[in-house]
């Protein structure tokens, strides 16, 4: 490799890494993003009501369970999560490091 395609190589990693670091730290920062965290709450294998989020939690092998009463709701990606009141809707396994992002009216 050559001094010029060595350089070229570098700009585009450096212009790449830009784009990423602003495209995470704008994910970090949305309203409902990491940096918005207000609480941390472990989930076990009883079904548990959240202080400000909607249903009861619980999860098993790696997989996350919400049962929404009737009147209850979430959002993912802007679409509302269908399920027939008292059925659960399940996320997961998560990976590590992951996460989703679930809204209930303006939390």
């Amino acid at each position: 490799m050559n001094a010029v395609s060595t350089e070229t190589a570098l700009e585009a990693f450096v212009a790449d890494w830009q784009e990423w670091h602003t495209a995470h730290e704008r994910q970090r920062a949305h309203p409902h993003g990491f940096l918005a965290v207000t609480h941390l709450h472990w989930l076990g294998s009883e079904p548990a009501r959240l202080d400000g989020a909607p249903g009861t939690w619980s999860v098993e092998a790696d997989v996350v369970r919400v049962v929404l009463e009737a009147g209850e709701s979430l959002q993912r990606d802007g679409k509302e999560l269908n399920a027939a009141a008292g059925a659960a809707v399940e996320f997961g396994p998560i990976e590590e490091r992951g996460g989703i992002n679930l809204v209930s009216g303006d939390t």
